[in-house]
């Protein structure tokens, strides 16, 4: 059976999705790219930015990300999917405000959708936005559904506090550090994991490299962020890059 379009590109962005979490397959890779290719020229351009913009990701190509997915986005009149789309690609670039700004808009969409008010709590949580997380909770209540994260959420919020910086703060220098990794060769996405632990923050970029190549990127990522003014954000933000 010949898959649709639309089914096509689902298929294909699957098939990323399972790069980002196993590591790239550059035969598998080359492939995606041929057919977003093949889509693009039978006139499907929406489902194939798409897909370019979810190779991006893969690449750690800021800009094609945004450059792919917004010609999506205007071409299809801020379409569900696409929205979504564009959320996952810059949550997993590292841009969590702006992964927040897509995700809500998706939610706005969907209102009644538990899995993409759980996904919105995913971006929120991860990014310290204590109170956008708090409103999302109480709207996943309200739909039956329920998370127990009070306690994270207390710690956040007592962080920020008490040293007198926002989410915002916490978003940005980790987008910094993101575009920095971003330059460096030899790495691939895989995601992140953050952690409080003993009042500090313990962000972990997590690599598809050698640990040679993470440990490279992980210096020159410090190096650069060092020459850069200093915040309140660094007291308590521990970046570093390990492979996996």
């Amino acid at each position: 059976m010949t898959i649709a379009p639309l089914e096509k590109a689902t298929t294909l962005i699957n098939t990323i999705n399972a790069m980002v979490e196993n590591g790239v397959d550059h035969s598998k890779l080359s492939y995606v790219r041929s057919e977003a290719q093949k889509l693009e020229d039978i006139g499907m351009f929406v489902d194939a930015k798409r897909v370019k913009g979810m190779i991006a990701t893969l690449e750690w190509d800021i800009e094609s990300v945004h450059s792919q997915f917004l010609a999506a986005v205007r071409a299809s009149g801020k379409e569900f999917f696409t929205c979504a789309n564009y959320a996952s690609a810059l949550s997993n670039i590292g841009d969590l405000k702006g992964a927040i700004d897509w995700i809500d808009q998706v939610v706005a969409m969907a209102p009644d959708n538990k899995t993409v008010v759980e996904e919105a709590i995913r971006m929120h949580l991860e990014a310290f936005d204590v109170a956008g997380t708090q409103r999302l909770v109480l709207h996943l209540k309200n739909l039956g559904g329920s998370i127990n994260i009070e306690r994270e959420l207390t710690e956040k919020s007592d962080l920020l506090a008490s040293y007198g910086v926002t989410w915002y703060d916490i978003a940005e220098r980790v987008k910094l550090a993101s575009s920095l990794i971003g330059t460096q060769n030899n790495v691939a996405p895989r995601g992140r994991h953050s952690y409080l632990h003993d009042g500090v923050i313990i962000f972990r970029f997590l690599l598809h490299s050698s640990v040679e190549d993470a440990l490279a990127a992980e210096s020159r990522m410090l190096a650069a962020l060092a020459e850069i003014p200093f915040s309140n954000v660094d007291k308590f933000l521990y970046l570093s890059c390990d492979p996996v």
